[in-house]
């Protein structure tokens, strides 16, 4: 056997003596093996399933299974039968020996063994294995090749067969194309019999319905030895066109040389009129579809519109109705009032869920994707209802198990959605009792996968109401239905709540159900799935449950709005407020006022003659109502409620988004968020922000974290601007000598203070300085630029402190001479207001 033979041959060793292990393996490994060991009878099998070795070495004396037993496990199993096996053992015995041979084994090696003879006997018996392998091969060979004539002389019996009784047509013509043989099929397509075609040119059955490069390209793939694939158009010996799928192949000689060509060809005439009859109704489809679309848009539009004809008169006609109640108003007048305020807000809804169901139909709504408070979300739902539950003298309870996450991540606006819409059902139809909210962890799941990724959590809604009849249980959650016409009667309502909040579950991946008996009330629960949230990533302004801080006064507002009852209303709400509105009727008065007088915000109608609001604040954001307005906060206010609509409006520019009917509660925290530190900002040019969505002081941040406590706030403010000077001099001086270390330390420092103020820009700029320094020497060009943002920046947030109220008079002194000018620039704003 020569080292080839060694190299390529595996050896198992099996023994439960580690050092006899050692010793054979290093002994065989050193002669080229490839050795594998193992320490059992058991652990053997589990090694030779996994790959055969061509020799086993096995002892017999093994704890649990022995040689023996593995011996006789080998020989009765097919694969491994033919292995051979050399028993080592310490057993010298006649018996042992001859159990051994009995057993399945070939050779016997008794211990303690000399290396010479293991190696010699592994040698000879992979010898004699190999030989014999050779020899079963050649035997195999041997009766392969007698199987293959017999298999070929089938095989050409059963061609000949299947050329014959083919039902697809073969031709075979020689080199130059003259037929030498077809089979019957070509005759009964064509009508040419064997007589007939053989010596015959296939041009017989040309159509003239090709061109004639058409065949000088078939002809030219085929003589280059190559096959071709196609469809022809062909005529029958009476003159009737056909199709056929044809692939012809040149046969080649042992040389390599083209003898003939070989065609099968296929009557296709059916399949393509049956091709040619899918194409005309795939247009006519694709023209249905189009029409579909189209009437889907025209849809949309209608309602996009429908919306903000609608929206337009009730914004007036709730608001003048919220300003009339605030006044002087006899009992009778003021229950009238409240009635028709209630039918407005009533009818408000049903054009809300007709839009709603519509975007969703029309696969309009996308679903967000954020980090949130559940268990605020729940509270904030909740403490929506809790007057009028109060008034129905019903209680509301929240049951949340202690397993539920407080922090998921996922569509919250989607979710409260849901829960409003089934616990204000639930009030509709409940008189006595109450309703309860739970959230849970599922035992079961509602939906299809049994364990989706994520937190599975079923929430439910059970009232103690009137039930529903089980038969009309599935039929609640269609469009503009409810259990009954007599409820529809009683209770109102289009029937539209619960299909939203079916489809927006199912939209979520989960699912809703109700349980119900008539006259003990019902539970609609639905189960959805959450990714794990983030705590970080969630916001104080995010959580909309939380009483927003009180608004800013004395703001001197521009409102651009066309109708001049929407006007009345928004400049009596604006003016309640503590704000100064200045109206203007379209775009253009728009940029003509912020050209000539100074403004702390823009409320734009984005519906205007002569220029729209979109293009007014593109034009604001382009510098043409001055450099200074190129930031200022834009908030739109339209009766459009469409996503897309939505998306316009901050492609033009606009800062916020605000739905007519305006609430107008809601917009004094937008004008707020828009307003108050970061607003300031907006005083210089967009381009020149050191850090885009960092607020020059962000209050409620800052607010939040010592608690609102005001007199601390003043308090902090003071101290800041006291500090502040003396930190920026001893960062000028450091950057002037070029000391990286001195750099880092006071911008580190200054960091500090920036994030315990709520300073975001200049936090932000500060860490860049302190990253920039710690890079070394070279950086200090981009030091200089950096800190002359953040000296900017500073001016500003000195700014804002003094325009919200903080920081004393006798302060100002002691600021440099370009804060002074910021801070003088921030109360002649102020005395404007």
């Amino acid at each position: 056997m020569d080292s080839f033979e060694v190299s390529k041959s595996s050896v198992l060793i099996v023994d439960d003596k580690p050092d006899n292990l050692t010793v054979l393996r290093q002994m065989l490994v050193e002669r080229g093996y490839r050795v594998r060991a193992a320490l059992s009878g058991e652990l053997a099998l589990q090694t030779i399933n996994t790959s055969l070795p061509d020799v086993i070495l096995l002892d017999i004396m093994m704890p649990g299974m022995g040689g023996y037993g593995v011996c006789r496990r080998l020989k009765a199993d097919e694969r491994t039968r033919d292995i051979p096996v050399l028993f080592i053992s310490a057993l010298d015995a006649a018996t042992d020996k001859v159990a051994a041979f009995e057993a399945g084994g070939i050779d016997f090696i008794t211990k303690p063994f000399q290396e010479e003879e293991v190696l010699a006997r592994v040698k000879t018996h992979l010898a004699l294995r190999n030989m014999q392998k050779r020899l079963e091969e050649k035997n195999l060979r041997f009766r392969e090749e007698i199987d293959e004539r017999k298999r070929v002389e089938e095989k050409l019996r059963k061609l000949s067969r299947a050329v014959e009784q083919s039902a697809s047509s073969i031709v075979i013509t020689d080199i130059d194309g003259r037929i030498e043989y077809v089979n019957p099929a070509f005759s009964q397509t064509t009508g040419y019999s064997y007589e007939e075609a053989v010596g015959n040119n296939p041009r017989v059955l040309k159509s003239g319905k090709h061109p004639s490069g058409f065949y000088k390209e078939m002809w030219q793939k085929l003589s280059s030895g190559n096959v071709w694939q196609g469809e022809l158009v062909n005529k029958r010996k009476d003159g009737e066109l056909y199709w056929e799928s044809a692939t012809i192949s040149p046969i080649k000689n042992r040389e390599g040389n083209i003898t003939h060509y070989v065609a099968v060809k296929d009557d296709i005439t059916l399949r393509k009129k049956v091709e040619e009859e899918n194409i005309r109704l795939l247009e006519e489809a694709k023209k249905a579809r189009e029409e579909a679309e189209s009437a889907n848009s025209a849809k949309s539009s209608f309602l996009a519109s429908m919306s903000h004809e609608i929206r337009t008169p009730m914004n007036a006609v709730i608001g003048m109705t919220e300003l009339t109640l605030q006044t002087d108003l006899t009992p009778e007048q003021r229950e009238n009032l409240r009635i028709a305020k209630i039918s407005a807000h009533h009818l408000l809804d049903i054009i809300n869920d007709i839009l709603d169901l519509s975007k969703i139909e029309a696969g309009k709504i996308m679903l967000e994707d954020t980090d949130f408070d559940l268990h605020r979300l729940l509270d904030s739902v909740i403490r929506i209802f809790s007057v009028q539950v109060k008034k129905q003298g019903l209680f509301l309870n929240l049951a949340c198990s202690d397993d539920v996450p407080q922090h998921i991540r996922g569509d919250q606006v989607r979710l409260r959605q849901i829960l409003v819409n089934l616990i204000g059902n639930a009030l509709k139809f409940t008189e006595t009792g109450g309703i309860t909210v739970r959230a849970n962890l599922p035992e079961r799941s509602l939906i299809s996968n049994p364990e989706p990724p994520g937190h599975s959590l079923i929430f439910s809604v059970t009232d103690t109401g009137i039930g529903i009849p089980e038969d009309t249980q599935e039929k609640i959650f269609d469009s503009f239905s409810q259990a009954s016409d007599s409820t529809t009667r009683k209770y109102g309502g289009t029937g539209l709540g619960l299909t939203i909040c079916r489809q927006l579950t199912e939209l979520m991946g989960g699912r809703i159900r109700v349980e119900s008996e008539v006259g003990s009330g019902s539970t609609f629960s639905f189960q959805v799935v959450f990714q794990p949230g983030n705590k970080e990533n969630i916001r104080p302004d995010d959580q909309r449950h939380m009483a927003p801080e009180q608004a800013l006064e004395n703001l001197k507002i521009l409102l651009a709005e066309d109708n001049p009852l929407n006007a009345k209303v928004a400049t009596s709400f604006l003016t309640r407020m503590g704000h100064i509105p200045v109206t203007a009727g379209n775009g253009k008065e728009v940029l003509a006022a912020l050209s000539t007088d100074t403004f702390d915000l823009v409320l734009m109608d984005v519906e205007m003659p002569e220029m729209d609001g979109l293009e007014a604040t593109q034009r604001i954001r382009s510098g043409e109502a001055g450099l200074e307005n190129r930031s200022i906060p834009v908030i739109a206010m339209t009766a459009h409620v469409m996503a897309e609509f939505r998306e316009k409006c901050e492609a033009a520019g606009m800062n916020g988004f605000v739905t007519k009917p305006v609430d107008f509660y809601e917009l004094g925290t937008i004008i707020e968020r828009h307003v108050s530190g970061a607003a300031v900002a907006s005083e210089t040019d967009e381009r020149e922000k050191p850090v885009a969505w960092h607020p020059v002081l962000d209050k409620k941040d800052l607010m939040r974290r010592i608690g609102g406590d005001e007199t601390l706030f003043d308090t902090l403010c003071n101290l800041f601007i006291q500090e502040i000077p003396k930190i920026k001099e001893k960062l000028r001086l450091a950057i002037s000598a070029n000391n990286m270390e001195e750099i880092r330390v006071h911008a580190h420092f200054l960091r500090g203070m920036c994030g315990n103020m709520s300073a975001k820009s200049c936090q932000e700029l500060a860490r860049q300085l302190e990253c920039i320094s710690e890079e070394g020497d070279g950086k200090s060009e981009q030091i200089r630029q950096v800190f002359e943002k953040l000296d900017q920046e500073f001016s500003k947030l000195i700014a804002t402190i003094f325009k919200i109220g903080h920081g004393g008079d006798k302060r100002i002194a002691d600021l440099p001479d370009t804060d002074q000018k910021t801070v003088a620039k921030g109360r002649i704003s102020n005395s404007r207001s």
